[in-house]
């Protein structure tokens, strides 16, 4: 498998990082990264697969005019992210609480459709549950049930909050799908996912996987 990476998205958190500095700006982490994340998505990527094309792209990155254009991005998205979200409604990501072993759920995603029109579910209610209790969401921004709307057209994406264990022994957990809308017989599924716990640190905001479920189709 070839190693793909946007080198931009280290440019991006660092330019970021220093221009919240030097604005003297306290945000949390769940703006820092809409801030982030919005930069990205305005500027051209710079993805590499090889060595030479890393040292290349460096280069480049070091030109004044494009750092400045950077940074001209970020103030613009940055007034954008205020407006829209301001600071005090917003929720921090989850970090690591201590160092240890932890089973970090990929993330879980998958699109619901009418059995009979086959087109997407326009709304409707999906719920992820393991020994029958609702698994804890990553934060509010992943909630679990989940309310698929015309907006989401069919889809749905789960994210959890890491469950700290004490072995490295392969988990194996068996999650339980369920998923409700008028007019139509509730459904009700299992996704088993084989999961290696990892070690992480303190403070450390963990990775994610993507698990895909096979396209749901429900009947009345």
């Amino acid at each position: 498998m070839r190693y793909i990476v946007n080198l931009l998205e280290d440019i991006v958190e660092k330019c970021t990082d220093e221009y919240l500095k030097d604005a003297g700006v306290s945000v949390d982490s769940s703006v820092k990264y809409d801030i982030i994340v919005y930069t990205l998505n305005k500027l051209l990527p710079q993805y590499v697969v090889s060595a030479r094309g890393k040292l290349h792209s460096i280069k480049n990155n070091e030109n004044v005019q494009h750092i400045a254009d950077i940074y001209h991005c970020i103030h613009e998205v940055y007034e954008v992210v205020q407006k829209r979200r301001g600071y005090s409604t917003r929720e921090t990501l989850p970090i690591i609480p201590e160092d240890g072993l932890y089973c970090v759920y990929p993330e879980v995603m998958g699109t619901v459709f009418n059995g009979k029109s086959f087109m997407r579910l326009s709304r409707g209610t999906v719920s992820m549950l393991e020994n029958e209790d609702l698994i804890a969401p990553y934060n509010g921004n992943f909630p679990n049930p989940y309310s698929i709307s015309e907006k989401t057209s069919g889809r749905y994406m789960f994210r959890f909050k890491p469950r700290r264990v004490y072995t490295e022994a392969l988990v194996m957990a068996v999650l339980t799908l369920r998923i409700e809308s008028h007019g139509f017989e509730p459904h009700i599924s299992h996704v088993k996912l084989p999961i290696s716990p990892v070690q992480c640190t303190r403070s450390e905001v963990p990775g994610f996987t993507t698990h895909i479920v096979n396209d749901i189709y429900l009947t009345d």
